[in-house]
């Protein structure tokens, strides 16, 4: 017959033992995930979307993120730098078809247009849609190799609010890609590559923004390191979270883009009331 305080001692090794496998258990979990989270997509994934068109779902799931005024709101004014203000009065901004023009001036290579151009894309699908917007990567030589990203050659977008133009001068390999119209070119010489409030070793910078002549922006104010090693669906599902790197630095461009687009719109759109946008004019008008 076995005593009470023998069953106890019998005990303590098959509990002892259920309990090392529960951590052995964890400690694999836990290590599958984190290999799997920081794995890079590989390259032939990255070739295979390349230059293909986004689905009618991927176009809605970004448009649900630009649209999600809570998530904006959430995100706020993380990003602090702003374009460049040039103070013209609402007379004197570009209008072609009787609205406003933003341009963006950029090239495929390039993964600091490559990470601005997220924040473009949610800004501008506030006001508006995009079809035809396609899978691109920043060149495959340059910093931050294979950014990803989208280009809008090609595409085409249509709003109640602003035209919109886009011009990408080389493709991914460097390779000449589109030539600037009369009004890019005029637009990117006067505020970037002859503007002399730029310093000379900065002049000529992309990706350069021009919203209606009211503000511009040369040079990226984000960086692509924060979706260096991502897929396409890693960062948008990253987006819809608040507190991501990817959130806060992409969503917190398209809330600058947004209040710009607002000023040269006269404030006609309900997102132009969002409380990121008055945080964000606040600021400016501090500067």
């Amino acid at each position: 017959m076995v005593s009470k305080n023998q069953k106890s001692r019998l005990k303590a090794p098959t509990l002892a033992a259920i309990i090392l496998v529960v951590i052995i258990i964890l400690i694999a979990v836990v290590y599958f995930y984190s290999s799997n989270q920081n794995k890079a997509p590989s390259s032939s994934y990255l070739l295979s979307k390349l230059n293909t068109s986004l689905s009618n779902s991927t176009l809605l799931q970004l448009k649900a993120i630009a649209d999600n005024t809570t998530l904006a709101n959430d995100v706020g004014v993380y990003v602090k730098n702003f374009p460049a203000e040039t103070h013209l009065q609402t007379s004197n901004i570009t209008i072609i078809n009787g609205k406003p023009v933003v341009i963006f001036y950029g090239a495929q290579f390039c993964p600091y247009c490559a990470v601005s151009r997220w924040g473009m894309v949610l800004a501008l699908m506030r006001f508006g849609n995009f079809s035809k917007l396609t899978y691109m990567l920043s060149s495959p030589t340059d910093v931050y190799p294979n950014t990803p990203t989208f280009t809008f050659y090609k595409s085409s977008y249509e709003s109640n609010d602003i035209t919109f133009e886009s011009v990408g001068t080389e493709t991914r390999l460097d390779a000449p890609l589109q030539t600037p119209n009369k009004l890019e070119n005029a637009t990117f010489s006067e505020f970037d590559l002859d503007n002399s409030a730029i310093p000379q070793d900065s002049r000529g910078g992309i990706p350069f923004i021009d919203f209606g002549n009211y503000s511009y922006e040369v040079g990226a104010l984000i960086l692509p390191s924060i979706i260096d090693n991502l897929s396409w669906s890693e960062v948008i599902s990253s987006l819809s979270n608040p507190n991501t790197a990817q959130s806060k630095n992409i969503i917190g461009i398209a809330n600058i883009y947004t209040a710009q687009i607002c000023e040269i719109t006269n404030f006609t759109e309900p997102v132009c009331k969002s409380s990121y946008v008055s945080s964000i004019l606040k600021l400016e008008n501090a500067e």
